[in-house]
């Protein structure tokens, strides 16, 4: 069967149709994965944060689940409880398994301190 120019052109712009439909797609498709990145992640917000996220469940686990409040007060003074010695006595694998104290004090140790000269 012989091709006319008119087939041609009729199969072409069906190419160019789903060509433009496949761009219209992957482009509506980027700009959702964009707002939903924008969205879920907020700059300031703890949800992008795995450190915050991280201290948020031993948090949690470790002292929400486990105390009860009498009252405001009462939960603000075992709250200041149990970060003293999460910050103090707890040692922490991001700081190579050291206490915040001990981590502060190997860096003031080994910190080269330079002076300035004025000629």
């Amino acid at each position: 069967m012989a091709r006319t120019i008119s087939d041609v052109g009729r199969h072409s712009s069906l190419s160019d149709c789903k060509l433009k439909s496949k761009v219209r797609h992957q482009t509506e498709q980027q700009k959702t994965t964009e707002l939903t990145t924008k969205v879920l992640s907020w700059p300031g917000k703890s949800t992008g944060d795995p450190y915050i996220e991280s201290f948020h469940g031993i948090f949690r686990d470790e002292f929400m689940n486990v105390h009860w409040f009498l009252s405001l007060e009462d939960a603000k003074k075992k709250i200041e409880i149990w970060r003293e010695g999460y910050n103090t006595i707890r040692p922490h694998s991001y700081l190579v398994d050291m206490t915040t104290e001990m981590f502060i004090e190997r860096q003031v140790e080994t910190a080269e301190f330079s002076t300035l000269e004025h000629s």
